[in-house]
C-alpha cells in the first residue's frame, strides 16, 4: 500500500510567509477519495494543490502513472493553531477567509487573517493558547492514476512535481 506525502515548494524571498505551492492527498470525507489516503497499484488518488496569493500554477508532472489537473474547488477546513507566547500563528494552507474561531481553554479574543493567507494574528497581542479555526480554502484538484506495477514492483513511490510562478 502506497502513502502519498504532502510536499511544499517555496519560492525564494525573505518574507515571513514566502509564496508557496503545496500538494496533498485529498482527505476530505466528501472528496473524490472519500477520506481514503492510501492507495493500491492501479487505483487513482485525488489530490489538492494549494497556492499562496499571487502564485500561478504552471505545470504538473509525475515520474510514473498519469497525473492530470482538474478544476478549482472551494471548501472549508478545520485546524488547531497554537499561539506560543506570540501574536500570530500559521495555517497549513492559504485561506480565503476565517469562518469561525473556537478557543480551547482560555478565551483569548478574535483572530484576523493576514494578506498572505496563512498568518492569523491575535487581536489581544501576544498570547498562549490553542484555537480551533474553520477557514475557507480554494485549491486546484488533480488526479494521479497509479500504474499496476513499476518495473515488476508493486510497492513504489511516485514523486509529483508542481511548478508555478509569482504574478
Amino acid at each position: 500500500m502506497e502513502t502519498i506525502t504532502p510536499v511544499v515548494v517555496a519560492f525564494g524571498g525573505a518574507s515571513l510567509a514566502p509564496p508557496s505551492l503545496s500538494i496533498e492527498v485529498d482527505a476530505r470525507p466528501d472528496g473524490p477519495n472519500a477520506g481514503k489516503t492510501q492507495f493500491l497499484p492501479g487505483e487513482s488518488a485525488g489530490l489538492l494543490i494549494h497556492a499562496s496569493p499571487g502564485v500561478c500554477l504552471r505545470g504538473l508532472r509525475s515520474t510514473a502513472g498519469a497525473v492530470s489537473l482538474g478544476g478549482a474547488v472551494r471548501y472549508q477546513r478545520e485546524e488547531e493553531v497554537i499561539f506560543a507566547d506570540a501574536d500570530s500563528a500559521t495555517l497549513p494552507v492559504p485561506a480565503l477567509a476565517l469562518d469561525s474561531v473556537k478557543w480551547l481553554g482560555a478565551k483569548l479574543g478574535g483572530l484576523t487573517l493576514q494578506a498572505d493567507g496563512v498568518t492569523v494574528r491575535a487581536e489581544a497581542g501576544k498570547i498562549f493558547g490553542v484555537a480551533k479555526v474553520v477557514f475557507t480554502v480554494e485549491a486546484w484538484t488533480a488526479t494521479l492514476a497509479l500504474p499496476e506495477s513499476l518495473d515488476g514492483e508493486v510497492e513504489f513511490s511516485i514523486p509529483i512535481q508542481v511548478t508555478g510562478e509569482t504574478a
